[in-house]
């Protein structure tokens, strides 16, 4: 009953520590010391903030190899947690593991409860105190076989008498062997992952700086030709189009201008300046410059 209950936060934990070692021995950038997100990037923070930065900061001479052995031993314990096998060891690296990763990374989250290091300290301490139960279990797979070879042992040699240090000792020598071959797949497993992490990593990096995405559009050139531009051309300039600085006014016919300083404005003809008393009522025929199309004077 107590394997069945505990089968779901094993799969969680088991799964999510797999994920979290693979995915770091298969990122390139996680040993990039030039990378925000490198364990040398976060030693570095870890040890400015961290309750416990006397105890970080000698660790950034071997932030590689500390890496490692994180990556390596989250994979350990994933695997032993989904396995079954070893499973008071795996949830003891578990709690440490999530308690390191709460001091170094999430103490400062507010609310406390916002950060999950912190949940998983305390979600591995059901497997910590019961183990793995004996559903889908390596652990108690591996007694009840050293139980099973004791008894037929017994059965046929009475006479010497297996005892239960007999028993305790062929559950420690098949557990040994299944811890072996376990570890082994999983070195072999990590260093998959971390041989195709690098190779798709170094495939996709050898664009160098040209394959990033520029931040600034590509710069329109402009081309020789009469087509090369689609405004007007010198000398044939629209009439009351501006011309010169941005802030600089320019007059155009009928435009008005500010007066003499009385709070009022007049119409004054861009030729001579004088007031255009006499100027016809429609806009732009107001001058003989208007009505021809080239451009007034400015002043």
């Amino acid at each position: 009953m107590l394997g069945r209950v505990l089968l779901p936060l094993r799969a969680f934990l088991g799964f999510t520590f797999c994920f979290a070692g693979l995915q770091k021995l298969a990122n390139p950038r996680f040993f990039d010391a030039a990378d925000p997100a490198s364990i040398q990037a976060q030693l570095a923070a870890a040890a400015r903030r961290s309750p416990v930065h006397a105890l970080i900061s000698p660790l950034t001479r071997v932030a590689v190899a500390l890496g490692i052995l994180i990556a390596f031993g989250e994979l350990a314990v994933g695997v032993g947690t989904l396995l079954g096998l070893r499973a008071r060891l795996a949830a003891a690296g578990g709690l440490v593991l999530s308690v390191m990763l709460f001091l170094t990374v999430s103490f400062h989250s507010a609310p406390y409860y916002t950060g999950a290091d912190i949940v998983f300290a305390f979600a591995w301490t059901p497997l910590l105190l019961a183990g793995s139960g004996s559903m889908l279990s390596l652990d108690a797979a591996v007694k009840d076989s050293a139980g099973r070879q004791a008894a037929a042992a017994r059965r046929l040699a009475r006479r010497s008498g297996v005892t239960a240090p007999e028993v305790r000792r062929r559950e420690v020598v098949l557990g040994g062997m299944t811890t072996a071959a376990v570890a082994a797949v999983s070195l072999v497993i990590g260093g998959l992952a971390a041989g195709l992490g690098r190779l798709a990593g170094g495939t996709a990096g050898t664009g160098g700086a040209s394959s990033l995405p520029s931040a600034i559009g590509p710069v329109p050139t402009a081309t020789a030709g009469p087509s090369s531009s689609s405004g007007p051309k010198p000398g044939n300039v629209p009439s009351g189009t501006a011309i010169g600085p941005a802030g600089r006014r320019a007059r155009r016919p009928g435009r008005l201008v500010p007066g003499s300083g009385h709070g009022r404005s007049v119409d004054r003809d861009p030729a001579t300046s004088a007031p255009a008393s006499s100027w016809p009522s429609t806009p732009y025929a107001r001058t003989p410059a208007a009505q021809s199309g080239t451009t007034p004077p400015r002043r």
